[in-house]
Parts: C-alpha cells; structure tokens; sequence
C-alpha cells in the first residue's frame, strides 16, 4: 500500500526543484536529546544548549544509518562541514519542516489515519474552515465478581533441645586407672507440624474502555474513531486469614469504581493547512516578505511548525504516560492473589506490563528518524534520497510493531496490555522523538548563526562591548563639537589646580564581559550629549529653608544620555562619583529642575580633604508616548485627564540636576578678600570652614571691612584678626561652661555620698552642706564654698545655677551641628513643601508654546514627541534618574590614619544636608549674596529598550543594533543641541547612509 506520508512529500520535492540552487543547511543538536525543551513564550536569547559529544554520537550513529540506506555513493553532510549562503538557510528550515510533517503523517497513519479519513480532514479544514482535534478518552469500572477462600497447606519443623545419653559397654583391655567401660552420646528429637491456613480472597471484574478519535470544531458526535478498545480483566487481591469467630472488615476496591479520565486534545490543524487536498502534496513554504519574517528560524511560519510541534509532543508523552500509569501501576499492579506453593512464579499481567514500558520505550530506539538536516553536493537532499528515508521510518516502525505482536497477546483476549497497549505506547514515544528531532533541527539553523556571528569576530557580544564599540563608533560618527563625551569634569577654578572631581560611572560589579565574567579594567564614565549654557545672566534660584533662597551662576550644561538596556541581561548598575583633594572643599547637591531657573534640591554634601562619596543612581523607565496613548484610549475623559497630567509631572521631574559649589571662592567673595586670597591659606580656611559650620558664626564678625583697595596682605591680615579672636571667644566660652559642668558633676556626687557625721539636720535643704566638728555647726550652701575658693560669685538662691551669659561683644556658640532642633524641623518642613513638590511652583504647560532654549523641564516632552515620531521602534523611553537610599564615603580623618569607609543611611543624608545648607546659608549671607563659582550638570536619560540579548538581536531579531543605536543618539542629540541632524554628522557619506536608512530623521529640520 502507499503511505500516506509518502504522497505527501512528493509536493516538497516537486517544490525543491522549482526553488533556485540552494547551498548547505545544517543542523541541530542531539536528535532525541530530552534535556533540550522548547518554550514558544520567547522574551530572551535561548541558544539551545546541548552536549557536544551525545551531539556527534547521534549524528555519526544518523549518517552510518542514512549512509547503508542511500549507498555509499552518496555523501550527505551536515550544513557546517558545506559553504552556503543565507538564503539557504531557509530552503532547510522548509526542508526540516516538511520532512518533520511527513514523518509525523506516517505516526497517525498508524494510528488509523487512512486516505480516506485523510480527506474528510482536509474538507473539514480547507473547505469548512473548522478546526480539527485529536483526542483520547478513557474511563475505567472496577466492581466485586465475587469472593474465595484458598487453603494453604504450611509445613513447621520442631526440633527437642539436645539430651546427652549414657551407656554401658565392657571390653578385655585395663589401664592403669582400671577398664574403661562407659560412653557418652548426645541425641535430638525432632517433629513436622503441617497446619492448613484459610486465605480470603476477592476477585474484581476491571472494565477499560478508550478511544483515540479526530473530531471537526467542538462537535464530539461527529468524531472520526482512529482506534478504540473495550477490554474487561479479572483482578484479585488478598484479604487475609480467615479467623473463626471474627468479622472480616468490607473489601476495598483496587481501584475507583469509575473513573473518567481527563481528556487529552491537540489542535492538529496546522498540519492539513499546509496539505495540497487535490494533488496530494504539502505546501509548506516560508513567506520572506512579511515585515515578521526576520530569520529561518524566527517568522510566522516557522513558529506555527514549532508551536505545533511542541504541543504534539507533550500530546504524545501524555498519552503514553497515562497508559503506562493507568494499567501497569494502578491497575496491574493491584493484582495480588495467594501466594503460590511455587516459590518463584510470575503473574501473567505482572509480565506484560514490563513489556509495555521496555517495548514502548527500548524498542523505539531502533526505528529510524528521517528528519534530519542534511546536504549533498551543496542542496537539500533530492526527492528520490529523501523518499528513501521515509520509507526506512516506515519500514523500522512496521517492523517493531510486528516484534510487539510475537510477545503481546492479541487484542481480542482479555488482558489489559496487548499489542494494541504496546503499539499505542511505542508509537507515542516515537512522536515525541520525531518532535523533538524537528525542534533541535529547526533550531540547529539558529544555532549555525551564532556560530557563524562568533567565529567571524572571535567572541560573543555583550552589553558591555557594545558599549565600548559605541564610544568609539559615535566619535567618528559625529562632529568633534557634537560628539558625546564622558562625564567627567574635574571641580576646578581657571588657572587653579582642581579641588576635586565629579563623574557618573558604571558599577564595577555590573560590567560583565560578553561570557559572563566580569571585567577587572576600572569602571568607564557614561557618554552624554552635551551642550553648555552660560548662566551668569540669568541664575539658578535654589531654596534651602523656608525663608532663604539662594541664586547660583556659573556653567550650565544640559546633558543627554542614552542607556540601552537588553532583556535578558542584567540591568546596569550606575553610581555618582565625587571625590575631594587633600585641603579643598566643595558642595554637592542632588535635585531636580522645578521649572525655568528654579533648582529643587534633594540632597547635599559637603566634601573635604580627600572624601570619597560614591552615590547610586537609580534609573526608572516610562511607557513611550506610543504605549501610553494605547494604555488609555479605553478610559473615560476624566481618566484620561489624569493619566496625562501625571505624565507631565513624571516627565518634567526627569530632569535630574548635580550642583557644584566651589567654597572658597564664595568664602573670598563673603570675606571681601581678592580672588585667590585663600588658596594658600589652608589653616585660615579650615578654621573658617569650622566656624561656619560647627558654630554658625556670623560672617560679619570675620569679614574685611576696611578700604576695599588695600593690598591682599592687609586684607588677610584683618580676617586672620577677626578669625583669632572669634576663637578666642569660643575657646573661652567653652572652657568656662567645661569648668561649670565639673562643677556641677562633683556638687552631685558630694550629695549622693553618705554624710560622714550622722544625718543633715532638719533645717538643712538639699542644696546644703551640714559642717560640724571643729568648723563647727551650720548649712554652708555650694555658691557660698564655691566663692570663697574664688569660684561663681554668690548669688542669692542655694540651688546651684548655670553660668552667666557671655558678654555682648563675644558670639554665642551653639552646638555642632547647627541650629536648634526646632529650627531645624521648620526649615526642614519648609523645605519639604518647596523642594519635594517643585511641580507646584513649575510653569503651566502653556510654556510650551514658547520658545525658551533655557527651560530645561522643557526637554523630556520635546523628546517625548519626537520619539513618536521618528522612533518606529518604539524603543527608545524617558527614564527617570533619582539617588539611591543608602550612600558610601570613605573619609580621612588624619593625614596619619588610613580611609575608612562607611554607608550613610537615610538618617545620615539628612544631617548632611543640613550642614551643607547652614554653609550654605552662611557663604550667601542668607540669600544676599549670589554664588557665582559653580557648576550645575542637568542631565535628561533616555533608555533604549532592546528586547532580547546583543546576540539574541543580531541572530534572533535580524536586527542591527548598531544602527538603531545610532537613530537613538541622534533624537537626542538633535534636540539637546537644538540643531538639524545633518550639521551633527561629521561626513556626508555617513549622512547618506543613515538617511537612506531612516528618511524621517533627515525628512523635517523643524522635527
């Protein structure tokens, strides 16, 4: 008879001949590997891993078969070992894909799928357009036949203990001790017990009804029977010794009485849709100008096959599962009859079902799997090679399914495992191999990629190479005075030596090479587009408490910043880095831009004397503007309304600001010194650092007021002056309010000792000290003692009272740390509803609508609609930049002490704000004087989401990512720069390239 899987075919290799030459294709991994599993769910890179050597065996132990098959003349080969082109790597993924659609045709014939079953699926498919299911059903009875009692005969052996016998016998010899004539014998008596014993037994009648059936739609009557069996066995189990004069407890069923299996369906649908009906041929072909077809591997088309594939396989492993599970171990195994007088013997039904496991599985082994991706002569294999090993899949199954047949009873007795079971459960397992071969096949086309991509640059590509590359690339991509450039700036007057250094760096830990090590070079600096903005006309308002706003000038520089992230590989850690040299300062503050010329700061730092402050950075990506339209085009107005206004806040709050603010030269400008006054003054300065910031001293009390154009001398002179005798004052101060806490420490300690002369009298108070002996008798208070050693002069109350205020002229010190905690707790307050929420003092959005290159908050909704626009991808997505919680600084507090460092928690950064905001306070004269020596970095992040790994998007995607990278950076650059793409190219020949490759870019200067 003809096989149906061989009419089938005989279309795909008319359609080989039709197609152009094609080179080699290759192949995967281990054909029967049960490691490799298949996901159709895809979010990452899955290279599918195996093991090289099972990998070679299987394809050696393939060829010698296919090889005493065709002949020796021929020499197909795997697609590595053949040059090819990309082209034909397709033709073998419609290769595989047939010869896998085949293969499985031949499976179903054997399950019953004749012709003619054959073409009423093709018209329920292609003329009645309705699905079609497989399904197996099964249900089972199990009911009490009837009862028996069996005897059984036991044998027991008793044995006497031993008993020593003596006897008398007499004989001619003497000895000298007399005639020896008495023995000695040990004897045992022994006696066979024989008992019959009564054994309960209970014979079960065990019903098992299945079928396998294909039927249209969800309409189960007009199902097409493939193979179906009725089956009914006697089961027994033991019950036990019959005891006279004992109940005997109710038998337990075996099994359920009935039970009825869940269903077992597969939508095989897919495989009569690629079936020609009228010629009897598949048609199976890869679409390559679907905008979806991206590689051999990934398109529709093939993703259907492997879809299919994949639920055919756990179809098949479930059927044979629930065969092997149902009859041998739940069912089969429950039959337990007497134990028979033969030692040694066998139950019929126990034999059969090892031979259903071990044929169903051990058997298969031998039968031949035709999908295999081979090459000859530079093509697929011919149709003639191709049919010949089909047929030896067809041979080798006929084959085993016979063996079956000479050790299985034959389905019309009544057992439960028959060659029906036996077949059932072999040709299952043959599906799921046959599957398994075609979803390593399939993905041994991908798998040749990466293998190809590797060898042609040496290595697998990660993020961090990319990285690298696009550093390097962007510096011959753009003009020298558009290219992006690594943020670091060192802190630094002109024409002075620098005071410290800020910089945004990836974590060390988080740079992983391409095979997952990590790298030991030092962290690289991000690159950022930047665009400087000169800021002494107009300044940057700052608040730091409720009542004090302070106006920095200085450099602006708006940054943008475009970080690629990769699905499956871990997220980048990135961190601020700020670092003081040994005797300079400076401050650092984080916030955001609250509107034009409005800075709303967050955090603040005081760095000095070789600190070391590294401070996450966290990054927190927003829907596209794409993504956000789509998520709320279902909600009413009034949601809509609020979804939009929240957006605009999230994005005018990704503006992220770092502030500098060099100290000295605001200490020169707030003491009237000349401009470099204090750079070799390094003990003045920390003096003065110190009673700003420990004390709050005034500025007045230390600053030059006489004529302003005397020498730089003169000046220095005065300020050291005036600096002395503040310390004087404080030192004072403080010595004396030591003294009074001695004091005060040794009255209490002369109260709480015991009196050496009996008790106080009653008259005397607690402030008192009682004297008696030979100073006499009388309540002497602590002042009074006090002032006669020249101590606190007498005052009129016995209680012991604190020391005098200071005098006028002297400042009151207060304690390290600043103001009063009260204070402290308004201007903080204050500060919450100014700072935190800057939105509610930022400009309307109205502001739009003007032309205004200074308001930075306006940035993220430029780019937010020029990415809509010109991103198709729609890849590219704001991102919000705010500091970690937990911060690291390593401090010196000696030059003869090592670095130590230590994490500064949400607590610490509050302190430290507040130190920073009382210098601040005091260097501006609390808002009066402007800061002009500073720095404030603006920097607007965008991430460039990919959706797979940097292989994965090259071999999986068929997407260059470098090109795409180069479209993101020119958004950005376009829109930070405030000018057309062209004039940020640096040649006219990589102008031509990106315009032919994205027209939009170059489409509209005003985009």
């Amino acid at each position: 008879r003809k096989s149906v899987g061989k009419v089938i075919i005989s279309y795909f290799h008319l359609s080989n001949r039709k197609k152009d030459q094609y080179n080699q294709h290759p192949f995967i991994h281990s054909f029967i590997h049960p490691s490799i599993s298949y996901s159709p769910k895809r979010s990452t890179m899955k290279y599918t891993t195996f093991n090289e050597a099972q990998f070679r065996k299987s394809v050696d132990k393939a060829l010698q078969q296919v090889q005493s098959i065709l002949g020796t003349a021929k020499n197909p080969r795997l697609a590595e070992d053949c040059p090819h082109k990309y082209e034909d790597k397709y033709a073998l993924a419609e290769y595989v894909t047939n010869s896998g659609i085949a293969a499985v045709l031949h499976v179903l014939e054997r399950f019953g799928l004749d012709s003619t079953k054959l073409q009423t699926l093709l018209q329920w498919v292609q003329d009645e357009q309705k699905t079609v299911t497989l399904s197996f059903r099964m249900e089972d009875r199990c009911a009490l036949e009837r009862e028996s009692e069996v005897e059984q005969v036991v044998t027991t052996t008793t044995r006497s203990p031993q008993i020593n016998v003596t006897t008398e016998t007499t004989t001619t010899s003497t000895t000298a001790e007399g005639p020896a004539n008495d023995s000695t014998t040990t004897t045992s008596i022994s006696a066979d017990t024989r008992m019959v014993h009564k054994i309960k037994q209970y014979h079960w009648q065990v019903n098992v009804n299945y079928a396998l059936a294909v039927y249209p739609g969800n309409d189960t009557t007009a199902a097409i029977e493939l193979q179906a069996r009725n089956m009914t066995r006697s089961i027994v189990t033991s019950g036990g010794l019959v005891r006279p004069f004992k109940a005997v407890a109710p038998p337990q069923p075996p099994i359920v009485e009935h039970t009825i299996h869940n269903p077992l369906d597969v939508d095989i649908t897919w495989i009569f849709t690629v079936l020609n009906r009228q010629a009897g041929v598949c048609q199976f072909a890869i679409d390559k100008s679907l905008a979806a077809c991206k590689t051999p591997r990934r398109n529709p088309q093939v993703e259907q096959a492997v879809e299919f594939q994949h639920q055919l396989q756990q179809f098949a492993n479930g059927l044979k599962q629930l065969l092997s599970r149902r009859l041998e171990r739940e069912i089969m195994s429950k039959h337990n009859p007497a134990p028979s007088l033969s030692p040694g013997s066998v139950h019929p039904e126990t034999l059969e079902g090892e031979l259903l496991l071990s044929h169903g599985t051990n058997a298969e082994e031998t039968i031949f799997h035709p999908i295999l991706p081979l090459m000859e002569n530079g093509t697929v294999l011919p149709p003639d090679e191709t049919g010949a090993l089909l047929d030896a899949h067809s041979q080798s199954m006929d084959q085993m399914l016979q063996n079956l047949a000479q050790v299985f009873p034959d389905p019309k007795k009544p057992k439960l495992a028959t060659t029906a079971e036996a077949g059932i459960s072999l040709l299952c397992h043959n599906l799921s191999t046959l599957c398994q071969q075609y979803l390593c096949s399939i993905n041994y086309v991908e798998g040749l990629l990466t293998q190809q991509l590797t060898q042609a640059i040496g290595k697998a590509v990660g993020a961090r190479e990319l990285d690298q590359f696009l550093q390097f690339h962007n510096q011959k991509l753009f003009a020298p005075a558009y290219a992006p450039r690594p943020f670091t700036y060192a802190i630094r007057r002109p024409n002075h030596f620098p005071d410290g250094m800020l910089s945004i760096e990836a974590k060390a830990s988080s740079i992983l090479c391409g095979n997952g090590d990590h790298d030991a070079a030092t962290a690289l600096p991000i690159d950022t587009m930047v665009r400087h903005v000169s800021g002494h006309e107009s300044p940057i308002s700052m608040p730091i408490n409720a009542g004090t706003s302070i106006d920095i000038g200085g450099d602006r520089f708006l940054h943008g910043w475009v970080k690629h992230s990769f699905e499956s590989e871990a997220e980048r850690s990135f961190q601020i880095v700020a670092r003081a040299r040994q005797f300079s300062s400076f401050l650092l503050v984080l916030g955001k831009m609250a509107g034009k010329n409005k800075f709303a700061p967050k955090h603040a730092l005081i760095l000095r004397n070789k600190d070391e402050v590294l401070i996450p950075l966290l990054t927190e990506v927003l829907p596209t503007a794409k993504e956000f339209k789509d998520a709320i085009s279902s909600l009413s107005p009034e949601q809509q309304a609020f979804c939009k206004a929240y957006r605009g806040m999230q994005l005018e709050s990704s503006v992220f600001g770092i502030c500098i603010i060099q100290i000295k030269p605001q200490l020169e400008k707030l003491l009237n010194l000349p401009d470099g006054a204090l750079t070799k003054e390094i003990q003045l300065t920390e003096d003065l650092m110190s009673l700003f910031v420990e004390y709050q001293i005034p500025s007045d009390l230390m600053s030059f007021e006489g004529d302003t154009l005397a020498q730089k001398g003169i000046k220095l002179a005065a300020v050291k002056g005036h600096v002395k005798a503040v310390q004087d004052a404080v030192n004072g101060t403080t010595e004396k309010q030591l003294m009074q806490e001695e004091m005060k420490k040794e009255m209490r300690e002369a109260q709480q000792a015991p009196h050496p002369f009996g008790p106080p009298p009653p008259g005397a108070g607690p402030g008192s000290l009682q004297v008696g002996g030979i100073f006499g008798s009388g309540a002497v208070s602590p002042s009074a003692m006090m002032s006669s050693f020249g101590g606190i002069p007498e005052r009129k109350s016995k209680a012991f009272s604190p020391a005098p205020p200071p005098p006028p002229s002297a400042p009151v010190p207060l304690p390290a740390g600043g103001r009063s905690h009260q204070s402290r707790q308004q201007d903080e307050t204050s500060r919450g509803v100014d700072a935190e929420n800057p939105t509610d003092n930022a400009e309307d959005d109205a502001g739009l609508l003007q032309d205004d290159a200074d308001d930075f908050t306006l940035i993220p909704k430029m780019l937010d609609g020029k990415v809509e626009k010109l991103d198709s991808d729609d890849a590219l997505k704001s991102t919000i930049l705010k500091a970690g919680q937990v911060w690291s600084r390593t401090r010196q507090e000696n030059l003869l002490t090592p670095p130590v460092s230590a994490s500064i928690d949400s607590e610490g950064q509050r302190k430290e704000k507040d130190k920073a905001f009382d210098l601040l306070d005091a260097l501006s004269r609390s808002g009066t004087l402007s800061i002009d020596c500073a720095e404030l970095h603006v920097i607007v992040a965008l991430t460039h989401c990919f959706e797979n790994d940097v292989m994965g998007t090259v071999i999986q995607d068929n997407i260059n990512p470098i090109s795409k990278a180069e479209r993101s950076a020119l958004i950005v650059g376009s829109t930070i720069h405030d000018e057309p793409c062209q004039i940020l190219l640096q040649s006219n020949a990589s102008q031509q390239r990106l315009e032919a490759s994205f027209p939009a870019l170059f489409a509209d200067e005003d985009l």
